[in-house]
Protein backbone atom coordinates (compact mmCIF):
# COMPACT_ATOMS: atom_id res chain seq x y z
CA UNK A 1 0.00 0.00 0.00
CA UNK A 2 0.99 3.10 -1.11
CA UNK A 3 0.86 6.45 1.13
CA UNK A 4 -1.31 8.40 -1.34
CA UNK A 5 -4.54 9.28 -1.34
CA UNK A 6 -5.29 9.94 -4.59
CA UNK A 7 -2.84 9.76 -8.48
CA UNK A 8 -2.68 12.46 -10.95
CA UNK A 9 -3.54 11.49 -14.49
CA UNK A 10 -1.12 12.84 -15.94
CA UNK A 11 -0.99 10.94 -19.92
CA UNK A 12 -2.08 9.22 -22.01
CA UNK A 13 -1.57 7.70 -25.30
CA UNK A 14 -2.77 4.82 -27.23
CA UNK A 15 -1.01 1.93 -29.41
CA UNK A 16 -2.48 1.38 -32.49
CA UNK A 17 -2.11 -2.42 -32.06
CA UNK A 18 -1.60 -3.31 -28.43
CA UNK A 19 2.07 -3.54 -27.41
CA UNK A 20 0.89 -6.71 -25.29
CA UNK A 21 -1.37 -9.41 -25.90
CA UNK A 22 -3.51 -11.96 -23.98
CA UNK A 23 -3.70 -15.58 -24.70
CA UNK A 24 -1.40 -14.82 -27.50
CA UNK A 25 -3.50 -12.38 -28.62
CA UNK A 26 -3.06 -8.61 -30.37
CA UNK A 27 -5.98 -6.25 -30.09
CA UNK A 28 -6.81 -3.38 -32.35
CA UNK A 29 -5.90 -0.85 -29.96
CA UNK A 30 -4.27 -0.57 -26.30
CA UNK A 31 -4.84 2.22 -23.64
CA UNK A 32 -2.37 3.77 -21.41
CA UNK A 33 -3.12 5.82 -18.78
CA UNK A 34 0.09 7.53 -16.73
CA UNK A 35 -0.69 8.58 -13.10
CA UNK A 36 1.76 10.33 -10.71
CA UNK A 37 1.99 11.03 -7.50
CA UNK A 38 4.11 13.01 -4.60
CA UNK A 39 5.18 13.50 -1.08
CA UNK A 40 7.45 14.73 0.89
CA UNK A 41 10.07 11.98 0.91
CA UNK A 42 8.23 9.99 -2.40
CA UNK A 43 7.66 10.61 -5.82
CA UNK A 44 5.62 7.33 -7.91
CA UNK A 45 4.75 6.72 -11.14
CA UNK A 46 2.10 3.93 -12.39
CA UNK A 47 0.47 2.99 -15.45
CA UNK A 48 -2.77 1.55 -16.31
CA UNK A 49 -3.39 0.24 -19.82
CA UNK A 50 -6.45 -1.34 -21.25
CA UNK A 51 -7.14 -3.59 -24.59
CA UNK A 52 -9.71 -1.86 -27.23
CA UNK A 53 -11.25 -4.11 -29.59
CA UNK A 54 -13.91 -2.42 -32.88
CA UNK A 55 -17.12 -3.75 -32.35
CA UNK A 56 -20.30 -2.17 -30.57
CA UNK A 57 -20.54 1.26 -29.43
CA UNK A 58 -19.06 1.23 -25.39
CA UNK A 59 -21.19 4.69 -23.78
CA UNK A 60 -18.01 4.33 -21.30
CA UNK A 61 -15.45 4.58 -23.96
CA UNK A 62 -17.01 7.03 -25.91
CA UNK A 63 -17.77 8.85 -22.79
CA UNK A 64 -13.66 8.93 -22.68
CA UNK A 65 -13.48 10.02 -25.84
CA UNK A 66 -15.35 12.94 -25.85
CA UNK A 67 -13.51 14.01 -23.08
CA UNK A 68 -9.92 13.12 -24.55
CA UNK A 69 -11.07 15.12 -27.22
CA UNK A 70 -12.09 18.33 -25.47
CA UNK A 71 -8.55 18.36 -23.61
CA UNK A 72 -7.01 17.95 -27.27
CA UNK A 73 -8.81 20.64 -27.85
CA UNK A 74 -8.09 23.13 -24.67
CA UNK A 75 -4.38 22.02 -25.54
CA UNK A 76 -4.30 23.16 -29.04
CA UNK A 77 -6.05 26.72 -28.30
CA UNK A 78 -3.88 27.20 -24.96
CA UNK A 79 -0.73 26.31 -27.51
CA UNK A 80 -1.51 28.22 -30.37
CA UNK A 81 -3.02 31.03 -28.35
CA UNK A 82 -6.27 30.88 -30.19
CA UNK A 83 -9.64 29.57 -28.73
CA UNK A 84 -11.93 27.88 -29.71
CA UNK A 85 -10.00 25.01 -31.03
CA UNK A 86 -10.60 22.66 -34.18
CA UNK A 87 -12.62 19.41 -32.92
CA UNK A 88 -10.29 16.10 -33.14
CA UNK A 89 -11.33 13.78 -35.69
CA UNK A 90 -11.42 10.30 -35.13
CA UNK A 91 -11.60 7.04 -37.80
CA UNK A 92 -14.61 5.35 -38.84
CA UNK A 93 -14.52 1.55 -37.38
CA UNK A 94 -14.35 0.59 -40.81
CA UNK A 95 -11.24 2.27 -41.78
CA UNK A 96 -9.01 0.09 -38.56
CA UNK A 97 -7.33 -2.62 -39.63
CA UNK A 98 -7.23 -6.05 -38.33
CA UNK A 99 -4.35 -7.25 -36.07
CA UNK A 100 -1.21 -8.23 -36.81
CA UNK A 101 -0.22 -12.21 -37.99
Amino acid sequence: HLPFDSWNSVQFHIHSWSEHTIGGEYFNAELHSVHMIESKTTVAATVWGSMISVGAENPVFENYLRGWEKVAADVAATCSGDAPAEEVETAPAEEVETAPA
